[in-house]
């Protein structure tokens, strides 16, 4: 916990004298610019005093770096700032913590921010035993580490985490990615909307298929169908989601692709009634299909059955079950 101070003082500074210090080093927020925040001081001037410490000469902003960054573009020259004695780096972010999350809950790149800083100064042990659980976490050391990944992100994935666009748990899984495949990566999940299931199936087949294909994955993206989808003006944000993930997984699966285009054709030849329905087995990894009829009374039903005998001895249904004998493992 932050140790308590009485000693503060209330006083002016100015803005150039804090603008010199180092700013990140008790820094929570994220982003730092809040039009709102701005647009009220505007208004009705800084209501809150920056929390500041003064050492070896120079002023450490500890709380208020919204504030800060509001007033420097209102064109303050000087700030009201409650001055508190110097104390241990530990204890001052300490204080920056608390006082923030006395007010507010933390975003995910937040999160991130504050454990890399409290690495500083404390064993992994203590931090995710002692701040895990402050930050509404659980302490768990793959959590410490999956939180970490979000610190080393690029900036536009973190704009993207924070604006939902790109959920924390698929984004930290980039981090180990070179930089200008994340950024690459960041733009197709900007401008693609999707789930976070099929931005997991995304990010999941790009990168088997680098691995499998021994390229690194901005030469995945770089394909020739995959720019012709991406820059097709024609198709909307949905219909290109739809296209990519169906262009991935058939990469990523020649087979099974192969598999559902020949079913397809098949299908068609095969002719089946309209109110009748072949549903294959899941990846053509099992012999067993499905014939689903839907009919309304016993005499329909006995139509349906009657074109379904007929069409029973079209020579197609034979190629249509190899799909599904091929890919069942053979008994020992």
């Amino acid at each position: 916990m932050a140790s308590k101070q009485t000693a503060y003082e209330l006083t002016q500074i100015r803005v150039k004298e804090l603008a010199s210090v180092v700013e990140h080093e008790y820094r929570i927020s994220y982003p730092l610019q809040v039009p709102a925040l701005t647009q009220s001081i505007r208004e009705l001037g800084l209501i809150q005093p920056l929390l500041v410490s003064l050492r070896n000469g120079s002023y450490r902003v500890v709380c208020g770096h919204r504030r800060l960054s509001a007033c420097r573009e209102l064109g303050y020259t000087a700030i009201t700032c409650l001055l508190i004695p110097d104390q241990p780096p530990l204890q001052l972010l300490q204080l920056a913590i608390y006082d923030n999350l006395s007010t507010r809950r933390f975003n995910p790149v937040e999160k991130a921010d504050v454990l890399g800083k409290l690495l500083n100064y404390l064993p992994k042990e203590k931090v995710i035993c002692d701040y895990l659980p402050v930050l509404g976490l659980q302490p768990h050391y793959k959590i410490l580490a999956k939180y970490l990944a979000i610190a080393k992100l690029e900036e536009k994935l973190k704009h993207a985490i924070i604006s939902d666009v790109i959920h924390e748990g698929i984004a930290h899984q980039l981090a180990g990615w070179p930089v200008p495949d994340q950024l690459l990566l960041a733009d197709i999940l900007i401008d693609i909307p999707l789930s976070v299931s099929s931005q997991q199936e995304v990010i999941s087949n790009i990168w088997e298929i680098s691995r499998r294909e021994d390229m690194p994955v901005s030469g995945v993206l770089a394909a020739g169908e995959m720019l012709e989808l991406l820059n097709n003006s024609s198709l909307s944000s949905s219909q290109k989601g739809y296209h990519l993930r169906h262009y991935l997984m058939r990469r990523r699966y020649p087979d099974l692709s192969l598999a559902e285009g020949r079913f397809k054709q098949y299908l068609k030849q095969l002719q089946l009634p309209q109110s009748a329905r072949l549903i294959p087995p899941a990846c053509f990894e099992a012999a067993t299909f499905k014939l689903e009829c839907n009919f309304t009374g016993i005499g329909q039903l006995k139509k349906q059955l009657s074109s379904l005998s007929e069409t029973m001895q079209n020579p197609i249904w034979r190629d249509i079950l190899k799909l599904g004998i091929k890919h069942v493992p053979k008994a020992h």
